[in-house]
């Protein structure tokens, strides 16, 4: 996903990447957020365990 914003005579980006990984019966795993900005950078991890 990808935002544009135009303020004045600045123009920012914000954008969202999103992974995912699956264990062996193909069910998720791990999701990783990746999000970016103008002025920033962020990671989320969110790990799932199965019992």
């Amino acid at each position: 996903m990808e935002l544009y914003d135009y303020i004045g005579n600045y123009e920012g980006i914000y954008k969202i990447d999103m992974q995912y990984e699956y264990d062996e019966n193909d069910l998720p795993k791990k999701i990783i957020r990746e999000t970016y900005s103008a002025f920033d950078f962020f990671r989320d991890t969110l790990v799932i365990n199965y019992e």
